[in-house]
Formats: C-alpha cells, structure tokens, sequence
C-alpha cells in the first residue's frame, strides 16, 4: 500500500499499471497496513497525515469546518475571511438563543399577564413570579450578542 502526503489518498500496489501518465503525486511512498489503518481512520476522523522529519505523522483533528490546513506550517489554521464568517455564526446563534429563551420565559408569564389585562387581582406569590421572569427578560434583552460566543446568559428563574 502506498500514500501521498499532497492528495491525502492511498494507492494499492497495482496503482502504477493504472494511472495515466504524470497521474501519480510525486510524493507516493509506501507504508505498512498498520500505518494504512491509522492514517485511515484519522483522515476519516478529520486529521492530516504530513511528512515531519521524513516521518508521516498525523495532525490533531481539524478544529472546525471553517479551519484550513497549512502545508507550510504543517497546522490548522483560520483565514480572516473563516474568522468573519465564524462571527457572524456565532452572533446569529446568540441571536437565536435569545430570542428562543425571551419567548420560552415569555410563556411562563403568559397566564400572569393575561390575568392583569383582564383586571384580575394577583396573588403576593404570582407577582413576585411575574416580577422575576420579566426581570430575567429584561436582563435577556441587555445582553450584548456581539461577544459571542463569549456571552454570560443571565440565569434562568426556577
């Protein structure tokens, strides 16, 4: 069994009598079915096999989708471009995630607030409820989405 560093590919030993000319990656070199198994189960796993010191040796796991591999620094690495879009992402999370636990505390206090629109009195115990939640909600509202993902939610009421 051989291997290429540059295509991340394996080529069985017939692999010559099947190519086409200047098909094969000049970097193929054979390795062992136990070095087959590992380097296929970390490609499989998201890692890089690269040549170190003349050795092939296998990359930590790629961090995320929007990381990119560095043949020259032999890393992962994340383009500025990967780095806005990874932003934007985790803003539109925050975002969602707010919204999600504004409308689920909103239900808590539905019932609440239906009794005060239509005149009923509340008991001390449903106004201290009422009083939390919208509290929570207001704190839900001041968080700061933008430094997400790094955000401290507000705890939630019991």
């Amino acid at each position: 069994m051989r291997f290429s560093e540059t295509t991340q590919a394996f080529y069985d030993e017939a692999f010559e009598d099947n190519a086409a000319v200047d098909d094969i990656p000049a970097d193929v070199r054979e390795i062992t079915m136990e070095q087959y198994q590992d380097f296929y189960s970390a490609i499989n796993s998201a890692c890089r096999v690269y040549v170190k010191k003349d050795k092939l040796v296998i990359s930590a796991p790629r961090p995320g989708v929007l990381c990119e591999w560095d043949d020259d620094n032999k890393a992962w690495y994340m383009s500025d471009a990967a780095k806005a879009q990874q932003q934007a992402q985790d803003i539109a999370n925050a975002v969602w995630q707010r919204q999600t636990l504004t409308e689920e505390a909103t239900q808590k206090i539905s019932l609440l607030q239906t009794k005060v629109m239509i005149g009923r009195a509340l008991l001390d115990n449903e106004k201290q409820t009422l009083n939390i939640w919208l509290d929570y909600i207001d704190q839900l509202n001041l968080v700061d989405v933008s430094a997400a993902p790094d955000i401290s939610w507000p705890v939630k009421p019991e």
